[in-house]
């Protein structure tokens, strides 16, 4: 509703809080083949319709955060919306990722909760703004292989184990020497 009734665009801003948001309207302007760019437009939320929503990365019960070391994910938005990246890090307690940006290589941070940016060079974004768009290669981890993993989940939970193979669901580990047990990969971490 109001005078920019039908325009689309990408939230810039919106205050924690607040009821006014700030938008890019995305049709820019040709005149004399000059690109014209209008300034963001201010609006009351409630004048506002969320479209176009992608399915980011959600918590579930049964697989948790499902993102690892290896995705390639896209922020979907916030500062550093459309940046595509390569997960380097993830910390589940501060559920917290960083990713490595395919553009221009810097590391992103994103993180679910507000925080100060405390090192210039990592922006912190809510994980909620991740889309998954591809699974790690399995290669990847074969680097963990007969490393100490820890079993979060399940009745061996806490215990810490030797890792002697992985798939896409499942993994083998032993606990201080003893067999080879399978677990699920979700109940299994690398330091």
């Amino acid at each position: 509703m109001g005078e920019h009734i039908g325009k689309c665009g990408v939230v810039e801003w919106f205050p924690s809080g607040g009821t006014m948001l700030w938008f890019k309207y995305t049709n820019a302007m040709l005149t004399n083949t000059i690109i014209v760019r209008p300034r963001s437009i201010p609006l009351p939320a409630v004048m506002v319709q969320r479209t176009h929503l992608p399915p980011t990365i959600k918590f579930t019960q049964e697989r948790g955060y499902d993102v690892k070391p290896g995705d390639t994910v896209r922020v979907t938005r916030g500062p550093e919306y459309q940046t595509t990246g390569v997960v380097q890090s993830v910390n589940f307690p501060d559920t917290r990722l960083t990713i490595l940006s395919d553009s221009d290589h810097t590391l992103v941070s994103l993180m679910l909760l507000n925080s100060s940016i405390s090192d210039f060079s990592q922006i912190d974004v809510p994980i909620g703004f991740v889309l998954k768009l591809r699974n790690a290669s399995m290669e990847l981890f074969k680097h963990a292989m007969y490393k100490e993993v820890f079993i979060i989940k399940g009745n061996m939970k806490g215990y810490r184990a030797m890792l002697y193979d992985i798939g896409h669901e499942t993994c083998t580990v032993a606990i201080h020497g003893q067999k080879h047990i399978v677990l699920k990969r979700s109940e299994v971490v690398t330091r």
